[in-house]
């Protein structure tokens, strides 16, 4: 196994090392308490002699497992080890009493510890061992081929019984603290982890804004010298030359429209962007983003139907922000609509918000694709594909619309039979 993989298993090995001293002090104390303090008849000799060898066998595990670096994986040796906790646990749940002995609560800790660390398949198989010892114990016992040591109907064979109680008290409180000591141990790792991935993501940020700067100052330079040359400006050039000069011009502000999208993205994602948010209308809002995109509605001569209902209430949010939202919506449903086409911008009041649809009748988008559109980058097919774009607009939507604490969705029959885009936001409390 790889030096990672190896220095992992020895840390969940020195886990369940430590989880086993707790477990062997809890089963002395059990012991203990039931042959001085509950007084029960069971042979106090042979249960004490299985725990030595069981703080023995533990002592010396950490070593063992020290030296198994020729394992393909650490499988094997778990499952080793946690059968031969389940033979040593049975054997002192015969001792104890059987079927009503106490210590039947070894058996739960194992598996529990075993979840944690993500050894499902282990713990299914280590369940049917338990099954199948706890069994033999019993029918071994039931017919006499094994004696049987009774310590009554543990829990209470009355529950006046002093001796039941305590011993019931007892073995509840010392399995609550190691249950609580696994429990524990997961809260803690689940913690580190998140913070982990927290520095991995601020880091993350850190390298895109940084990159994203270094591409945009010299990308600004080859898009300037471009136009100057385009405009001769820098001195006359030839004809033939001017159209690719005009493509690098065209696909160096694509880049750049990448790089800003994505810098956008980033800082919204980490939670840099301050929001200004202020009483507005979404309404105003709405009919000024559409004066913008006139020149190009009229170019595809497509007919915007606008259904704003007056009884609209004024909402809190930020314009700037909210106006990149409709910008990108409308100018996907201008992109994606053939000459001629319809587009219907709603707004009108809901259940403690304001919805907001767009519904065109273009291209659509497969059902299959819709879970997936609001990601970065994703393109739902490949006729979509083909238009121009970062790819990265309905993905900035997404994080303005929920860093105000509302929703958005999408809805279409399938290509060809247009999109309907939903945007709601709350109401002002």
């Amino acid at each position: 196994m790889n030096d990672k993989t190896y220095n992992d298993g020895l840390r969940i090995i020195n886990y369940f090392t430590r989880m086993r001293w707790i477990s062997i002090l809890f089963i002395i104390y059990v012991v203990l308490h039931l042959e001085f303090i509950s007084m029960f008849n069971f042979p106090l000799v042979p249960c004490l002699l299985i725990i030595f060898f069981g703080a023995a066998y533990n002592f010396l595990n950490p070593y063992i497992a020290g030296s198994s670096r020729f394992l393909p994986s650490w499988g094997p040796f778990i499952y080793l080890t946690g059968t031969v906790d389940m033979v040593l646990a049975t054997v002192l749940v015969h001792y104890t009493g059987g079927v009503s002995s106490p210590l039947v609560y070894l058996y739960f800790m194992l598996l529990i510890a075993g979840s944690i660390f993500g050894f499902t398949m282990l713990d299914y198989a280590l369940s049917c061992q338990i099954a199948l010892l706890f069994m033999a114990v019993c029918v071994l016992e039931g017919f006499g081929i094994i004696p049987h040591y009774p310590l009554g109907l543990f829990f209470g064979q009355s529950y006046t019984d002093f001796r039941y109680l305590s011993a019931a008290v007892a073995t509840l409180f010392m399995g609550c603290v190691l249950i609580t000591y696994m429990a524990s141990y997961l809260a803690k790792q689940i913690t580190e982890n998140q913070k982990e991935i927290e520095e991995l993501s601020n880091a993350r940020v850190d390298f895109i804004n940084q990159v994203a700067h270094e591409i945009r100052t010299p990308l600004t330079s080859v898009i300037g010298y471009t136009q100057f040359l385009i405009e001769e400006k820098l001195g006359p050039i030839a004809e033939a030359q001017k159209e690719p000069m005009k493509v690098i011009e065209r696909q160096g502000h694509r880049i750049l429209d990448m790089v800003n999208d994505l810098l956008n993205l980033s800082r919204l994602e980490s939670g840099v962007v301050k929001f200004e948010k202020k009483s507005s209308g979404l309404i105003d809002l709405a009919g000024r983003t559409i004066e913008e995109f006139m020149p190009q509605i009229h170019a595809k001569k497509i007919e915007l139907i606008k259904e704003f209902d007056p009884k609209t209430p004024q909402l809190v949010f930020d314009e700037d922000k909210v106006h990149e939202v409709f910008t990108n919506l409308l100018s996907n449903a201008i992109k994606f609509s053939g000459d001629r086409g319809r587009i219907f911008l709603s707004i009108a009041p809901g259940n403690k918000e304001v919805v907001v649809s767009l519904r065109d009748e273009g291209l659509g988008v497969d059902p299959a694709d819709l879970p997936h559109i609001f990601e970065r980058f994703y393109r739902a097919s490949k006729e979509s594909a083909e238009r121009k774009g970062t790819g990265l607009g309905l993905a900035i939507s997404k994080s303005i619309i929920e860093a105000h604490g509302g929703r958005i969705w999408a809805v279409s029959g399938g290509g060809g039979k247009g999109t309907v885009f939903y945007f709601a936001l709350p109401l002002a409390s």
